[in-house]
């Protein structure tokens, strides 16, 4: 019992570390999706400046080149990110799964203690029942 009570610390232990590092996949997958987002609004806001001569057309055509490649890094990030996270996630799943197996063992054996104990306990009380049965007899 003792061991399966340090096996499923470190499992417990396991599963919190795991699942940090899915908090922490999942912010960065976040951060990624922000700076996006963030990318497509700074395009809008500067769409909105454009006044149609050319010099703000030059200045925007290297504006939205720049957004492009910005996006396209980005999107790569998150592609990665998103891999990343759901590793880690498989990974948090396994974890959560070893300790619920320790966790049932413990109260397997928890269980089967009990019935043992109930067992010895009946079979001293069966033994007094026969004693004074055997008492009574030789008396009487």
């Amino acid at each position: 019992m003792k061991t399966l009570k340090v096996l499923l610390k470190q499992a417990e232990q396991a599963r919190n570390t795991a699942s940090q590092a899915a908090k922490e996949s999942l912010e960065e997958r976040n951060r990624i999706l922000a700076a996006l987002a963030a990318s497509e609004a700074s395009k809008e806001a500067e769409a909105a400046f454009f006044d149609g001569t050319p010099n703000s057309g030059l200045g925007f055509a290297a504006f939205l080149d720049i957004q492009a490649s910005n996006r396209a890094s980005l999107e790569g990030e998150l592609e990665k990110a998103e891999a990343d996270y759901a590793e880690k996630q498989a990974a948090l799943t396994a974890a959560f799964l070893a300790q619920k197996r320790f966790e049932t063992l413990i109260s397997a054996e928890k269980a089967k203690a009990i019935k043992a104990e109930q067992v010895r306990e009946q079979a001293s009380f069966d033994e007094q029942s026969v004693q004074r049965f055997a008492g009574r007899r030789r008396s009487g």
